[in-house]
């Protein structure tokens, strides 16, 4: 929201975006490899606890959270993460082409000409030669 007013925050924003967006991308990607492969769906699965916890100064694995668990908590954040990718893409392709004047006229929108009604006329006569009265 801020670049809409500082341009310099919009022009940090752009060279960010593709980055970022880059990096979403690879992590939807690596989430599927490891998710997905023969040894991912397995563990999934797995009823065995996930988590240690301290009994006595020792570790004891918990059975709090379990492979299944945590396999579908992976799972929503790579969908929830491929749905990001998609609307940056969406959004994306927007950016490089927002819709024409006309476009927005079919929709309904009125064009800054359009809305101004009122002429202003100015009296040549009465100005000085830096277009003062």
């Amino acid at each position: 929201m801020a670049g809409v007013w500082l341009y310099p925050v919009r022009l940090f924003a752009l060279s960010i975006q593709s980055i970022l967006c880059l990096f979403n991308f690879v992590v939807v990607i690596t989430v599927a490899v490891f998710r997905f492969n023969t040894m991912g769906k397995l563990a999934s699965l797995s009823l065995f606890g996930s988590t240690y916890k301290v009994e006595d100064d020792t570790y004891v694995i918990s059975t709090e959270t379990t492979y299944a668990d945590d396999g579908s908590l992976i799972f929503g954040l790579w969908i929830t993460s491929l749905i990001f990718v998609v609307m940056q893409c969406i959004l994306g392709c927007f950016a490089v082409s927002p819709p024409t004047q006309d476009m927005l006229r079919e929709w309904g929108v009125k064009v800054n000409a359009e809305e101004e009604d009122t002429v202003v006329e100015v009296n040549v006569d009465n100005l000085d030669d830096n277009g003062e009265s």
